[in-house]
């Protein structure tokens, strides 16, 4: 692990490699990515997990298939869809940001972990880019736009989930949102069932403290995994970023834009 790199770098490295394997896989694998705190609120993880084909709600554990724990503070990771032969395995014991950092083509650490997580060789076509692969891949640009300015961003899913496996109720900031835990879903079929799963699904997005907690002053935008933002300063005044994406002709600049533009409305 590069002891040097300050928090925002890492929480952006470990959300662009999670967007990348969401991305590739989005067509074949039913994954979601959700914030954790395993060994009781030790550890600050980005959770990768796969669900059955046609599950939306990340607390039914009936429904879960497989689960890889990304570490922001260590660059390392613990966790696999399948079963990894012994390569694969050792591929683990590497730092997949400082790989990322030091890679002439970052998609060489992404195939890296892909294999040591157990999951396809990757074909060379990615999965099309849904409202929910959207969320990710945007909110990966975001905190990397932001990793290198003094104050960075720094993506807080809407459930504190301290353990990995127990989880409280709604962050008391989504109230400042009204409409992201009641207004549909914009993709029916991906809206999650429960209270709890609902919030999992929706990411303030916070200006950083210099040691990588959120800062005292709140969240300055909501991203909602249906596509769906809003600015704190405008609460109820929400953006269509899928909408965006479509009328554009599926380019993301357009959504990032639009984004930058909800993030510095403070």
């Amino acid at each position: 692990m590069d002891e040097g790199l300050r928090y925002p770098i890492r929480a952006a490295i470990t959300w662009l490699l999670a967007s990348e394997i969401v991305r590739r896989y989005s067509a074949s694998l039913n994954l979601h990515l959700v914030e954790t705190h395993p060994g009781g609120g030790q550890y600050d993880c980005l959770t990768l997990l796969r669900l059955r084909d046609g599950a939306t709600d990340v607390y039914d554990f009936a429904d879960h298939r497989g689960d890889c724990h990304f570490n922001v503070r260590s660059g390392n990771w613990m966790g696999a869809f399948g079963s990894p032969g012994e390569k694969a395995q050792a591929a683990k014991a590497f730092d997949f940001q400082s790989a990322w950092l030091r890679a002439a083509d970052p998609a060489v650490v992404v195939d890296r972990v892909s294999e040591a997580l157990g999951l396809p060789a990757f074909g060379g076509v990615c999965g099309p880019t849904t409202r929910k692969v959207l969320g990710v891949r945007l909110i990966a640009r975001l905190l990397s736009r932001y990793a290198l300015e003094r104050q960075g961003l720094r993506a807080i899913m809407g459930i504190c989930d301290s353990s990995g496996v127990s989880r409280g109720g709604p962050r008391p900031e989504l109230q400042r949102f009204p409409w992201a835990l009641t207004a549909p879903w914009r993709e029916p079929q991906s809206s999650p069932r429960s209270l709890e799963s609902r919030s999992a699904g929706c990411w303030l997005i916070q200006p950083m403290a210099s040691d990588g907690g959120p800062d005292q002053g709140g969240a300055v935008a909501l991203i909602r995994m249906d596509g769906m933002a809003a600015a704190a300063a405008a609460p109820d005044e929400t953006v269509d970023l899928y909408d965006l994406f479509q009328r554009s002709g599926r380019q993301l600049w357009p959504c990032e834009q639009a984004l930058l533009s909800v993030i510095e409305r403070r």
